[in-house]
């Protein structure tokens, strides 16, 4: 399990100690719970998943990582309800946890209370470290990349017409990652509503010069209106 096992270690002995600069406590049976339940997500048994991370939780209610997955398995059965309050339960336990604010911001996003999102994302933002945990054994579900939450965040900014504050954000995703072009797209979008085709179009073209398909239609779109309307 890479970086997850060590947050649950198996051991005899309820014991605590630091991962990258946190103190979590460690308890074998949430640990075994734990791993069903990331087993079951893996086999796409959300409900069985869900069940398995509710007896973790219940072996360990003081770790926000449990409350942070079985959120996640909520949202992939569709339950917002549910996973917004798991993550509000992880956040209570740890008012900084990047990963519950960054999906609880999500979860505003998708209900279109983008501000509440912005609230949240920048939470995320704030305590994201540039770290891509997948390469430590840690699932998308148990992690999010900084440049993620930032080109989401930038996004959403720009949704709100807080253009020079999300284009700040959506500036540092790509400079965290030249190649990602979701950043590209959201930018040239935005560009686009502020009646500046002229400028989003090369942004578009990198997003498709990088493989994002959304992109080839905008890009359409745009170089078939007039410059400056």
């Amino acid at each position: 399990m890479g970086l997850f096992d060590t947050l649950f270690r198996k051991t005899d002995m309820h014991k605590s100690m630091n991962v990258i600069g946190k103190e979590f406590q460690i308890y074998p049976k949430a640990l075994a719970y734990a791993e069903r339940g990331l087993d079951s997500y893996g086999r796409r048994d959300y409900t069985r998943a869900a069940y398995h991370f509710t007896k973790a939780i219940q072996a360990q209610p003081n770790n926000q990582n449990l409350f942070s997955l079985r959120g996640a398995v909520y949202e992939d059965l569709g339950d917002d309800s549910r996973a917004a309050r798991d993550f509000v339960k992880a956040l209570g336990v740890n008012p900084g946890d990047t990963l519950a604010a960054y999906r609880l911001g999500m979860v505003y996003f998708r209900k279109n209370e983008l501000e509440k999102a912005v609230k949240w994302l920048g939470v995320s933002y704030a305590g994201a470290i540039d770290v891509d945990f997948s390469n430590l054994g840690m699932s998308h579900v148990m992690f999010v990349h900084k440049k993620v939450i930032a080109c989401n965040l930038g996004n959403l900014l720009t949704q709100l017409s807080r253009f020079d504050e999300g284009f700040l954000y959506l500036d540092e995703a790509i400079k965290l990652d030249p190649k990602y072009p979701d950043p590209y797209m959201a930018k040239g979008l935005a560009l686009a509503r502020m009646k500046k085709p002229e400028n989003g179009i090369p942004l578009l073209r990198i997003a498709v010069q990088l493989g994002h398909p959304p992109a080839v239609a905008a890009l359409e779109s745009l170089e078939q209106q007039p410059l400056g309307l």
